[in-house]
C-alpha cells in the first residue's frame, strides 16, 4: 500500500515494515513560520503514527530542509530507522544522532536491501551547498520513485527499473512568477 499524507510525505506499508518519506506534520510550519503545507496536514499524524506502530519503521529523509524534516513529528516515532543519503556534508546525519541511533546511510545510486522484497536506491545531487537526494523504493507490488526536490532530471535515463508511481516537485521552492519586472511605484507599494 502506498498512501500521501501531504506535502512530500509518503507512506509505503508492507506486512512487516513501513517507510516514510520526508514527514512534514508542524503545526508551527517551518522556516520560522513563513511556510506552510497547503492543505494543512498536520491533523494526519496521529493516524500514520497508529498505522504504523507494530510495523519495523525506516524513514527516509531526502534532504534537511524543514519542510522535510520535522523534528516534533519525529520524535514521537518508535524507534525508526533513518534512509539518508551519504551527502559530503553530515548535518543531517550529526542532527538526528542527538535523539536517534539507528541509520541506513545510502551512497549515490546504491541500493540497499530494507528486507526481504524491499530495496532502497538513493540518487543524489550534492552540489556547493544544495544537498539534496532521491529515493527508488521497489516492493513486492510496485516500484516508487520519489524525486521530490532533488533536481536530477538528467540522470533519469539511468533508471532501469520500470516505475510505477513517480513523485516529483511541480513548483519551485520560490514566489511565481520567478523573474519579473515592476515599476518603482509598485515596488514602493
Amino acid at each position: 500500500m502506498l498512501k500521501f499524507f501531504g506535502h512530500n510525505c509518503f507512506l509505503y506499508k508492507g506486512e512487516n515494515s513501513c517507510v516514510i518519506t520526508d514527514p512534514w506534520f508542524s503545526n508551527k510550519g517551518a522556516f520560522f513560520g513563513s511556510w506552510f503545507q497547503y492543505p494543512s496536514n498536520h491533523h494526519l499524524s496521529d493516524k500514520l503514527i497508529s498505522d504504523i506502530s507494530r510495523l519495523n519503521t525506516f524513514v527516509y529523509i531526502s534532504h534537511e530542509h524543514l519542510d522535510h524534516f520535522d523534528e516534533d513529528f519525529l520524535s514521537r516515532l518508535d524507534q525508526p530507522t533513518f534512509l539518508l543519503a551519504k551527502f559530503k556534508d553530515d548535518y543531517l546525519l550529526k542532527r538526528l544522532s542527538a535523539n536517534f541511533d539507528k541509520f541506513i546511510v545510502i551512497g549515490d545510486e546504491e541500493t540497499v536491501e530494507l528486507e526481504h522484497d524491499l530495496t532502497a536506491t538513493v540518487f543524489t545531487s550534492d552540489v556547493g551547498v544544495n544537498h539534496d537526494s532521491a529515493l527508488l523504493l521497489k516492493t513486492p507490488d510496485f516500484t516508487f520513485f520519489n524525486q521530490n526536490d532533488c533536481k536530477i532530471f538528467d540522470r533519469l535515463s539511468t533508471i532501469r527499473d520500470t516505475v510505477d508511481y513517480y513523485a516529483v516537485q511541480f513548483s519551485g521552492a520560490s514566489a511565481h512568477p520567478v523573474c519579473f519586472g515592476m515599476d518603482p511605484e509598485q515596488k514602493r507599494q
